[in-house]
C-alpha cells in the first residue's frame, strides 16, 4: 500500500471499531413482527380518519390542513418505528413494503387541502397495489409463525384456561354450565349461576373472568344500557398482569368504548389510534406471561387474536362497523361462544 495512503487507512481503524460498537443489535424476531404489525393497524387508522375529513369536510380547507398536519405527524412517527427495526430474511422484506406504504401515505396527505378530489383519488387508486402487496407479505409473515394452524384463532381457545384458575370441580362445573347457558340464551339461569361464583371468587383471578361474563350477561339482556358492562371491561383492563380472556375483553371494550362514548354513527370520532395503543398495552401484558410461562399454548394464539382485532371502520351508510362487532359478539351464541359444546 502507499504511504500516503497507510496513515489516513491507519486512522480510520479506530473509527472503524467505534461504528461497529455502535451497531443497532437485532431487534428479536416476535418483537419486530409486533411492531410491524401493529404499525399496519396504526397506518389505517391514521387513513381512517383522513377520509372522514375528506368525506364529510371536503371544502373546509382550513379542517383538511389540520387533519393534514395531525396525519403526517402520525405517519412519520410510525415510519421511525418502522425504519429503526434490525431485522433481516422475510421480516426485511416486510420491513421496507411497509415503509414505501408509509411514504405514499405521507405524499397523498401533505398539502391535501390544496388536492382536488381528481388528484387524491388518484393517489389512492396509485398506492392501491402496493397496499396490496404489503398486505399479502404480513398475511405469509403471520402464517409462518403459526406452522400448521388454522388461519383463525380458535374463539373459545381461553375457556379451559379459565377452567384452571377455578377452586374445585363443583364451581368448574358450575362455571361449564354458566357458559352454556350464555351460549344458548338462558340469561337467567346464567344469572342465578353467576351471582355466588363473583360473590365467592372477587378480586381474584378468576372473578375478573366472572366480570367478564357479567358484562356480556348486561349487554345481552340489555343492548340499550351498556355503560355497566363497560365499566366491568375497564375495571379488568386496569388489573395488572395476564388473563386468559385479555383478547376477547380488549375487543369488547373497544367497541362498547365506540358505542357508548362517541356513538355509531359515520360522521362521530372513531380514535382507532387511541384503541390500538391500548392494544399494544394488551399485547406487552401476553408477552410478558409468555416469558414465564413459554409453554402456555393458549397465550401466543391470545396475542395473535388481539393484533387480528380489525380497527373500526365507516360504513356506506349511516353508521360506523362498531355495531357490526357488537352483533357478531354479543348477538346469540357470540363470537367467542360459537366453539363451545
Amino acid at each position: 500500500m502507499p504511504r500516503t495512503l497507510l496513515r489516513p487507512f491507519l486512522l480510520s481503524l479506530p473509527a472503524l471499531a467505534l461504528l461497529a460498537g455502535c451497531a443497532k443489535p437485532p431487534t428479536p424476531d416476535g418483537e419486530a413482527m409486533d411492531r410491524l404489525y401493529q404499525n399496519s393497524r396504526q397506518a389505517e387508522a391514521v387513513d381512517i380518519e383522513m377520509v372522514r375529513h375528506l368525506r364529510f369536510n371536503f371544502n373546509d380547507k382550513a379542517d383538511l390542513a389540520k387533519a393534514s398536519a395531525e396525519a403526517l405527524k402520525r405517519v412519520d412517527q410510525l415510519l421511525d418505528s418502522t425504519e429503526t427495526l434490525n431485522v433481516d430474511g422475510d421480516l426485511r422484506a416486510l420491513q421496507k413494503a411497509q415503509g414505501r406504504v408509509l411514504k405514499a401515505e405521507r405524499s397523498l396527505y401533505r398539502r391535501i387541502d390544496h388536492k382536488s378530489a381528481d388528484e387524491i383519488t388518484a393517489g389512492y387508486k396509485s398506492s392501491a397495489p402496493m397496499i396490496g402487496g404489503f398486505i399479502s407479505l404480513l398475511q405469509v409473515a403471520r402464517d409462518e409463525r403459526r406452522p400448521g394452524k388454522p388461519e383463525t384463532v380458535d374463539p373459545g381457545g381461553a375457556f379451559d384456561r379459565e377452567i384452571l384458575l377455578v377452586g374445585g370441580k363443583e364451581d368448574a362445573e358450575a362455571y361449564r354450565k354458566l357458559l352454556l347457558d350464555i351460549r344458548g340464551g338462558r340469561l337467567r339461569e346464567a344469572q342465578r349461576i353467576l351471582g355466588p361464583l363473583r360473590k365467592k371468587y372477587a378480586g381474584s383471578a378468576f372473578g375478573y373472568c366472572l366480570d367478564l361474563r357479567e358484562s356480556d350477561l348486561r349487554v345481552k339482556s340489555n343492548p340499550t344500557d351498556q355503560e355497566g358492562a363497560l365499566a366491568l371491561l375497564e375495571g379488568i383492563l386496569k388489573v395488572e398482569g395476564y388473563s386468559p380472556d385479555l383478547a376477547e375483553v380488549y375487543w369488547k371494550w373497544r367497541t362498547l368504548t365506540q358505542l357508548v362514548r362517541h356513538g355509531s354513527g359515520n360522521d362521530v370520532d372513531i380514535p382507532n389510534w387511541d384503541y390500538n395503543e391500548a392494544r399494544w398495552g394488551v399485547l406487552q401484558k401476553i408477552r410478558e406471561y409468555q416469558k414465564l410461562f413459554p409453554k402456555d399454548e393458549w397465550a401466543p394464539e391470545q396475542a395473535w387474536s388481539v393484533l387480528d382485532v380489525l380497527n373500526i371502520n365507516r360504513g356506506r351508510d349511516e353508521t360506523s362497523y362498531a355495531l357490526t362487532d357488537r352483533d357478531a359478539l354479543y348477538v346469540s351464541p357470540g363470537y367467542f361462544y360459537q366453539s363451545l359444546q
